[in-house]
């Protein structure tokens, strides 16, 4: 690790003073926390292409042709979200027509490459050669499946996200010979002219095969500079004032005999911030919540305070204690928080703690330090919350993460999201505007999408470079927490940035709750809007509890005991939620991957007391479903059903109360049998699915 962390050093100095900038040089920067912190030399821009709908904005950008071209004709619309299936042109190479995804002059690099749905051959091709220098699946490459093995390459929550670098010194294009649907991000860095950038070439992948090996390993297993030292400290943060008295306490380190403040006599860095928060009094989840949300950390550094945010949206997640591990940041389900971004500081740094309401926290912890050179690039750590409750909506509407005026380098976001609906949240795109641009120079596909999910996928997980974290669900309902931590990607701005987000969804009016942590370095002298933190906004998490539509005395489908099925078939509960067409009782639904006629399973309906009831099931249709023959102990039940959405054939439909007839039946249980016998001449493959979102029991007096 010492010698991964020199090398590191070493690469990321000689592409700063004029030397070229290589493979192995971004592979060293990837892993250099510390090459954050100055102004990048050689300069250069990082802006994306994407699969966002080209009607999004009338202005045309600046670097996308085809939107120029097609300015003038097209009907705008500033929140329009066919997000798939666009990119730059088609053009036909070696007799096959590619899509191309990317198009953009040198000397550069792509710093990464995102989709939720990659497919067909993805090709680089680079300085206008005829044959590409990768050449592979998509779907392999950004998997993780193929050469590049994960953290550089992996898939989490349906999303796959692909870190290598790949520098060209004139000019890069990346086709996909199958384009349609697909959502994809690429990222990418124009350096300043005259920057030399040597071009990855056929081999430089394997021959570079051992730096990429450690620098995968160094963004999983991330460690602090070993030049640091550590400085231990305690907090209490008393109630003695009286409850809800806002309590302040101006903590320092001591450190070179100073027991009052971090102070040196030449320039260091914070290079690890770890917390320990009482476990004790976050026994339970409402504590814990309300403790890391009403306990505030701020950070000041050479007089200038630069980090103002809740202390569980600082570290990464929020509300509550999520446990995560990144590369900058990370939770530990023991209450320990850590921070590794690199904090650079000429003579003095100060750690300041306030608790905001009655209640009392216990914080111990230490700071790492180590000396840097401080030089004219170098520049200081910002973190900036903003939260805004109740946020109404709809309509839809940009909604601002953070804007900063002054030089500085953008590395990262956490995003919260209280949302009390079943609609989806997440389609709303990012938009980046970078010194002055009227039209932004990263324009997304959808806020899952930013933070490297796809398709509204609520798995939870912890990369290097991206989280998710709280997902409570079903769909959008509840608490979500995401974050997204920039390392090649990073942006600078000279002179500005404004960073928005859409907030848009189709549900009826509701209020919201969004909260972001955003993540920059600026000089001394950048200014950035800094939301007041009051006592109420940071107290508390309110509750949202999701009650499901039910229907009366149902049988709940997914909850009913199964008593015989066939052989390999597969049975599982499914979230079915609310849609626009109506409810289904519980949320869910028993789901049953048939793969031919004779499939059947056999449930166990209870039955309170003997006696002749009028049996009622709600089966589900979709497009893939097949036709139902139903029995109730024994007895053939009607007809054969078909569930076959024909209706609507692109989407599930709504289960309809059909009668099976009346039966007598003895306590306390009877047996109701499902068998699939055909399926419709127009239900997609595999043609035998069926799902039953509950059943009744109706009492027949005699």
């Amino acid at each position: 690790m010492l010698a991964l962390a020199a090398v590191a050093s070493l690469c990321s100095a000689l592409a700063q003073d004029g030397r070229a900038v290589t493979f192995e040089s971004l592979l060293a920067e990837l892993t250099d926390r510390r090459a954050l912190s100055e102004f990048p030399r050689p300069a250069y821009t990082c802006k994306q292409f994407s699969s966002y709908d080209r009607a999004s904005n009338p202005q045309p950008s600046s670097y996308n042709p085809e939107r120029a071209a097609n300015a003038a004709s097209a009907t705008f619309d500033p929140f329009a979200n066919a997000d798939a299936g666009n990119f730059v042109r088609l053009e036909q190479r070696a007799g096959r027509q590619e899509c191309v995804l990317m198009d953009a002059a040198g000397p550069g690099a792509v710093v990464r490459i995102w989709s939720s749905n990659p497919k067909g051959m993805l090709r680089v091709y680079l300085d206008d050669a005829e044959t590409a220098v990768i050449e592979q699946p998509m779907r392999e490459l950004l998997a993780g499946a193929a050469s590049i093995a994960p953290p550089l390459a992996e898939q989490q929550a349906r999303g796959a996200s692909f870190y290598l670098p790949i520098p060209y010194a004139a000019h890069c294009v990346i086709t996909c010979d199958d384009g349609a649907g697909l959502r994809y991000h690429c990222e990418f860095r124009t350096y300043e002219a005259g920057a030399r950038v040597v071009s990855l070439a056929a081999g430089d992948v394997e021959r570079s095969r051992a730096a990429l090996v450690a620098a995968g390993e160094r963004l999983a297993h991330p460690s602090i500079d070993p030049r640091s030292r550590a400085h231990p400290f305690a907090i209490v943060l008393s109630d003695a004032a009286g409850p809800g008295a806002i309590r302040s306490f101006d903590f320092t380190v001591g450190a070179v005999e100073q027991n009052d403040a971090l102070e040196t006599p030449t320039p260091h860095a914070i290079t690890e911030l770890s917390l320990d928060v009482d476990p004790v009094n976050l026994a339970d989840d409402p504590r814990r919540e309300r403790a890391l949300r009403s306990t505030l950390l701020a950070l000041s550094f050479d007089g200038v305070e630069t980090v103002r945010a809740p202390l569980g949206d600082f570290f990464g997640s929020a509300p509550g204690l999520n446990p995560f591990a990144s590369f900058p940041l990370e939770m530990r389900a023991d209450g320990t928080l850590v921070c590794r971004f690199v904090m650079p500081y000429r003579e003095r740094a100060t750690l300041h703690v306030e608790a905001l309401g009655d209640q009392r926290l216990a914080v111990r912890g230490s700071i790492a330090t180590a000396p840097i050179e401080w030089t004219a690039s170098t520049l200081y750590f910002h973190a900036r919350w903003r939260r805004e409750a109740p946020l109404r909506t709809p309509p839809a509407r940009d909604w601002s993460y953070v804007t900063v005026e002054g030089r500085g380098v953008y590395v990262g976001d956490m995003l919260s999201v209280g949302h009390p609906s079943l609609a989806w949240w997440g389609e709303g795109d990012e938009k980046i505007y970078v010194d002055g641009e009227t039209f932004p120079s990263h324009f997304g596909t959808g806020t899952d999408d930013y933070y490297g999910c796809g398709a509204g996928d609520g798995t939870l997980f912890g990369a290097p470079l991206h989280a998710q974290t709280r997902r409570d669900g079903p769909r959008g309902f509840g608490y979500a927490s995401l974050a997204r931590f920039r390392a090649l990607d990073a942006i600078p701005f000279a002179a500005s940035l404004r960073f928005d987000l859409e907030v848009t969804h189709d549900a009826p009016e509701v209020d919201e709750a969004y909260a972001v942590t955003t993540y920059f370095y600026a000089d001394a002298a950048a200014k950035a809007e800094v939301a007041a933190i009051e006592p109420g906004m940071a107290q508390g998490v309110p509750k949202l509890v999701y009650e499901p539509f039910r229907i009366p005395n149902a049988l709940e489908g997914e909850k009913l005991e199964v008593l015989a099925n066939s052989e390999g078939l597969v049975l599982g509960a499914q979230t079915l939620a609310d849609t626009p067409e109506g409810k289904w009782s519980g949320g869910e639904q028993l789901f049953v991957r048939g793969t031919k006629p004779g499939a059947f399973v056999e449930l166990a309906l209870p039955v309170p007391e003997s006696g002749r009831y009028r049996v009622v099931v709600y089966p589900t249709r979709s497009w893939d479903y097949g036709k139902l023959h139903f029995s109730v102990d024994g007895a053939p039940a009607g007809a054969a059903l078909d569930t076959f959405n024909a209706e609507a054939e692109q989407s599930i439909g709504v289960p309809r109360a059909t009668l099976l007839g009346e039966f007598d039946l003895a306590a306390p249980r009877a047996t109701l049998r499902i068998e699939v016998v055909g399926t419709h001449e127009r239900s997609r493959p595999p043609h035998f699915y069926f799902g039953l979102d509950c059943a009744v029991l109706e009492k027949v007096a005699r």
